[in-house]
């Protein structure tokens, strides 16, 4: 975990950074993961397609656990 505030003349903004490695092992706990998250990056390994199947499978899970919250946006990279 990464935590960083960052000043800016007229503002302050948190950046909390979780680097899970697809260990979500419950469904259940990963809305606790993704509560009032505004972004999440999910790369996965350009030449490995069960990475690319193991990120798209993560991608459900947090579709799913995150129903409630429209506003979160999901970058999927390939790297």
């Amino acid at each position: 975990q990464w935590d960083h505030i960052i000043t800016g003349k007229d503002c302050q903004q948190r950046f909390l950074i979780w680097e899970l490695s697809g260990k979500i092992c419950q469904d259940s706990i990963a809305t606790l993961y993704y509560a009032q998250t505004q972004i999440i990056i999910l790369a996965y390994c350009i030449n490995s397609f069960a990475s690319y199947e193991f990120a798209r499978t993560i991608w459900r899970t947090i579709k799913t656990a995150t129903i409630h919250n429209p506003t979160l946006e999901i970058v999927f990279v390939g790297l």
